[in-house]
């Protein structure tokens, strides 16, 4: 979301002046640090996970988020039945420079061979 800043404010560090463009966005919502204690964690098994905005809110909520979740829990259900004990290789992981959204680059995991 675009928006102008209407008068002269300093956010974090930075000072920005009346008429300046700034683009929100919602996926820093969910680094948050008083709702999402580290955020910047990769962590799936977080409690409050469900209280993301990743899919917008409201009037804006994703038309396609219904299939994108349906088709990671048919992903996550196969991919659980051929895998035990899945877990990250390292904690060193980077993600994909992009303005509109963020995605990893890559994510390294190690799991057991079934029995």
């Amino acid at each position: 979301m675009w928006r102008v800043v209407t008068q002269d404010v300093k956010l974090g560090d930075v000072d920005l002046e009346a008429g300046s463009l700034v683009m929100i966005r919602f996926d820093a919502a969910n680094r948050d640090a008083i709702r999402f204690p580290e955020g910047e964690r990769f962590d799936v098994c977080r409690h409050n996970a469900n209280h993301h905005l990743s899919f917008g809110y409201g009037t804006h909520f994703c038309l396609g988020a219904t299939l994108a979740r349906k088709e990671i829990a048919i992903a996550y259900k196969h991919l659980l039945l051929r895998l035990q004990n899945i877990r990250l290789a390292e904690e060193n992981y980077q993600c994909s420079p992009n303005i509109l959204m963020r995605g990893l680059k890559y994510l390294y995991i190690e799991f057991d061979k079934l029995a």
